[in-house]
């Protein structure tokens, strides 16, 4: 029985998520996530994870740990080394690294992790025999199924999750600043990238629709306008976002629409949009000299 004892007191678990590498200008680039936490009941001390990414550089990276929990941080020519003195039950850490490279890059980061008398397994992989099943009783199988079943569906629904990255109607729904320099990646806007990997305060998805559009706005780049208008329509298909938002981001998408002069592009994301909080866009609208040339010449072209 004591070996049980032990492995139920010290329990080390981490996981990664899926990443979809791109490539632009002849290199590979990716945006990787590593979570770990100590899902046990005791204290776990001494705890070394190691990050490797092959045949990949790692060019940045962010940590989001408790502001009060101690750390150190090492990068060399084999990964990403992370050491933490100690973790607590419940306690959970988080790391994002951008990651480039010339060749082909993995879905997955290689990751090591171990700490003073327990090493880490994937939490997937997590032994789920115990001594609450030595009497192979079909009614308390039933009911652990039962519980788990309803514990689940409350983890799946809330942002506390402590391993996974939370997938709400098949949509993600994790923190938002990793969402966005996913998305980010994916266009090609490694500034942006590293934008949301350091920030220490939340994005709001439509906040950031504003201030990219602006930024494409004030740039008028063509190229660059196009790489903003796929991020935000990317965003919109793949990120689980309040209605009022995705509203407020079919109006930035309308505005870079008219940008890039696809008017009647532009004249069908303001009709989705007015579709989902036709107040704040028609004021929106009004004021906007973009949109507002849009409406006029809509009108112009019907009389």
């Amino acid at each position: 029985m004591l070996p049980w004892i032990q492995n139920d007191e010290l329990k080390l678990t981490y996981s990664t998520i899926e990443t979809v590498p791109f490539e632009g200008n002849n290199r590979h680039f990716g945006v990787y996530h590593v979570s770990f936490a100590n899902e046990g009941k005791k204290q776990i001390t001494d705890v070394v994870c190691f990050i490797k990414i092959p045949p990949a550089k790692i060019e940045d990276w962010k940590v989001t740990v408790d502001p009060a929990m101690s750390k150190s941080e090492s990068f060399d020519s084999l990964g990403y080394w992370l050491k933490i003195p100690e973790l607590n039950p419940h306690d959970l850490v988080r790391v994002s690294l951008l990651a480039t490279s010339t060749l082909s890059l993995p879905t997955h980061p290689e990751v090591s992790l171990r700490a003073k008398s327990i090493t880490g397994i994937p939490a997937e992989s997590k032994p789920t025999e115990s001594l609450f099943f030595k009497d192979n009783s079909p009614f308390l199988m039933v009911m652990f199924i039962l519980f788990a079943s309803m514990f689940s569906i409350l983890i799946t629904r809330s942002k506390m999750s402590p391993i996974v990255n939370i997938l709400s109607g098949g949509k993600q729904s994790g923190e938002q600043n990793e969402v966005l320099a996913y998305l980010a990646g994916v266009q090609g806007l490694t500034s942006e990238v590293d934008e949301y990997l350091r920030r220490t305060r939340h994005a709001s998805y439509w906040a950031e629709a504003d201030r990219l559009a602006a930024l494409a706005i004030k740039e008028n780049n063509p190229k660059y306008s196009e790489q903003i208008l796929n991020l935000l329509s990317s965003l919109v298909n793949y990120a689980d976002i309040a209605t009022t938002s995705v509203g407020i981001i079919h109006y930035n998408i309308a505005r870079l629409h008219v940008l890039l002069n696809k008017n009647d592009k532009a004249q069908s994301e303001i009709e989705m949009a007015k579709k989902l909080c036709p107040k704040v866009i028609d004021k929106r609208v009004q004021l906007d000299p973009l949109l507002n040339k849009l409406t006029l010449k809509s009108k112009g072209g019907s009389t």
